[in-house]
C-alpha cells in the first residue's frame, strides 16, 4: 500500500526539484513502513533544498539509527538540536546513543556537552547517571572514590532509586558491607522506598552478605548479628506484601517464610543476651508480622486448593483455613511498640515500627472480622488449640513446596529444623482469644498508617 502510494505521488511530480521538495513527506512514509533505505534516499534530496529543517534532520537521524548507522544518526540529531534546542525526546535519544557507544569511540568533551544539555532540560534523569559513568570510564579507569563522588553528586539533584542502589552496591563491592547496610537503614528510616521491590531486594542482598560475613568470620558480634537479622526481616515483610499483592507463587512465599522463621529464632536467642528494650519491642513486632504472613500464606494456599478442586497436602483444606485464622489471632496479640522518648535516631526507628504495626493490626482486624462473619465456627473453636504449634510447623514446612524449593541464606542452604525454628519455640498459638479491634481502634490504626 505504501509503495503504491509513493509511486502515485512520484508520477505526479514533474521535476527533480518537485521530488526533492516532497522528500520529507515521502521519507516519513518510508520510515513508518520500515523502508529505511528508500526513506534516506528521499530525505537526502529534501535536505539539499531545506538543510535547516530541524524536523527533517531529526527524521534522517531516526532513519540512520534504524538502519544501524549510529554515527550518522548522532550527527543528524546534533544538527537538529542546533536548529531547535528544546526537543526533549531528541535530547534523551542522543544521550542514550552516547551511553551505548564504546569508550574508545567517544570524546570526553562530547559527553560533557551532552550532560550539560540533559541537565538544562531535565532537573534529573536516569540517563545522567550512565553518562557520568561513561565520562569516568573515558577519562581513566574509575576508582571507587571517584564513582562514589559522582553518585553522591547525582543524589544531590535526584532521588532516583537506581542511583541509591548503585551506591549501595558500590559500598558492598569495595568491601564496606556494613557501610552499605547502614545506608540502607538510613534510607529506610525515611520510608521513601518501602514499596519498591528492587530496593527491598537490594537491601536483602546487602544484609545477607553482612550476615554471612559475620558467620564466616569466626568472631561474630551478637549485637551486629541482631541488627543484621532485624534488617533482613524488615525487608522480608515488605517483599512479602509486594509479592502477595501480585500473583501468588507458593514457593516464593514459602522461601521467605522459612528464612523469616530461622532469622526470627536467631533474633530471639540473641535478644536474651543483649537486653535491649528497643530490639525487644522490634522483635515482638516481627513476631506479629510473621504470624500475619503465615496466616495470609495459608489462606492463599487454601483458596488455591479450593480453586483447583483438590485437597492440600496438610491433611485437609479445613486445616489450612483453621491455621490461617489461628495465625491472624496470634498476630493480633502483638500490640504496637510504644513511642517512649529516646534519642532522635531511636525515635525515628520506633516511629517506623509503630506505623508498620498499625498497618499490620489494621489488616489483621479487617481480615478476622470477615472470618468471624463468614466462618464463626472456626474462630470459636480456636480458644483451646494446644496442637496448633505442631500443626502450624507441619503445614508450613512439610508441604509440597518444602521439598521442591531450595532456600538459601547468603550462600548456605537452609532446611526446616525444630531446634532452629521460631514456630517450634513460640507458644502464641496456645492461648488464643478473638478480641477484635472495635471501630475506634481500627480508625486509630488507620490513622497510624497514614501519619
Amino acid at each position: 500500500q505504501v509503495e503504491k502510494h509513493i509511486a502515485g505521488v512520484e508520477k505526479r511530480l514533474k521535476s527533480r526539484d518537485e521530488r526533492n521538495l516532497q522528500g520529507y513527506v515521502l521519507g516519513k512514509l518510508c520510515y513508518q513502513a520500515g523502508m529505511h533505505e528508500d526513506g534516506i534516499r528521499y530525505l537526502s534530496g529534501y535536505l539539499t533544498v531545506k538543510p535547516s529543517d530541524y524536523k527533517a534532520q531529526k527524521l534522517m537521524g531516526q532513519l540512520c539509527e534504524a538502519r544501524g548507522d549510529i554515527g550518522k544518526a548522532m550527527g543528524h540529531y546534533k544538527k537538529s538540536l542546533s536548529l531547535k534546542k528544546d526537543q526533549r525526546d531528541l535530547i534523551t535519544a542522543l544521550a542514550e546513543l552516547y551511553c551505548k557507544q564504546p569508550v574508545e569511540g567517544v570524546k570526553p568533551e562530547d559527553i560533557e556537552k551532552c550532560i550539560e544539555m540533559v541537565q538544562t532540560v531535565f532537573r534529573s534523569h536516569p540517563v545522567l547517571l550512565t553518562l557520568n559513568e561513561k565520562l569516568l570510564a573515558i577519562t581513566g579507569k574509575p576508582d571507587h572514590a571517584s564513582v562514589e563522588k559522582m553518585l553522591s553528586k547525582q543524589l544531590a539533584s535526584s532521588q532516583d532509586i537506581d542511583i541509591h542502589i548503585r551506591l549501595v552496591k558500590l559500598y558492598a563491592e569495595s568491601g564496606r558491607q556494613m557501610k552499605a547496610l547502614q545506608y540502607c537503614q538510613a534510607l529506610n528510616n525515611t520510608g521513601a522506598f518501602f514499596h519498591h521491590m528492587e530496593w527491598q531486594l537490594c537491601c536483602v542482598d546487602v544484609a545477607e552478605a553482612c550476615f554471612e560475613l559475620q558467620q564466616s568470620s569466626g568472631k561474630s558480634e551478637p549485637a551486629v548479628m541482631l541488627e543484621v537479622s532485624i534488617a533482613i526481616l524488615e525487608c522480608f515483610t515488605h517483599i512479602f506484601e509486594l509479592r502477595t499483592s501480585g500473583s501468588f507463587v507458593a514457593t516464593d512465599q514459602y522461601a521467605l517464610l522459612l528464612k523469616f522463621d530461622r532469622l526470627l529464632s536467631v533474633g530471639v536467642k540473641l535478644i536474651s543476651e543483649q537486653r535491649s528494650l528497643l530490639y525487644t519491642m522490634v522483635l515482638r513486632e516481627l513476631a506479629g508480622q510473621f504470624y500475619l504472613m503465615a496466616g495470609q500464606f495459608l489462606h492463599l494456599c487454601w483458596l488455591k486448593a479450593v480453586e483447583d478442586h483438590r485437597v492440600p497436602t496438610a491433611a485437609n483444606s479445613d486445616l489450612y483455613l483453621k491455621l490461617s485464622i489461628a495465625c491472624l489471632m496470634a498476630s493480633l496479640k502483638a500490640l504496637p511498640p510504644s513511642l517512649l522518648p529516646r534519642g532522635e535516631m531511636e525515635v525515628k526507628v520506633m516511629e517506623r515500627w509503630h506505623l508498620l504495626a498499625c498497618s499490620r493490626l489494621c489488616a489483621v482486624g479487617h481480615q478476622l472480622d470477615l472470618f468471624k462473619r463468614h466462618s464463626p465456627n472456626y474462630c470459636d473453636s480456636l480458644d483451646h488449640f494446644d496442637e496448633g504449634q505442631h500443626l502450624l510447623a507441619k503445614a508450613l514446612f512439610a508441604g509440597d513446596w518444602a521439598s521442591s524449593t531450595i532456600v538459601k541464606l547468603g550462600s548456605q542452604k537452609i532446611n526446616y529444623s525444630l531446634q532452629q525454628s521460631f514456630v517450634a519455640m513460640d507458644d502464641a498459638l496456645k492461648t488464643l482469644r478473638l478480641n477484635l479491634p472495635n471501630e475506634d481502634e481500627l480508625l486509630l490504626y488507620d490513622e497510624g498508617t497514614s501519619l
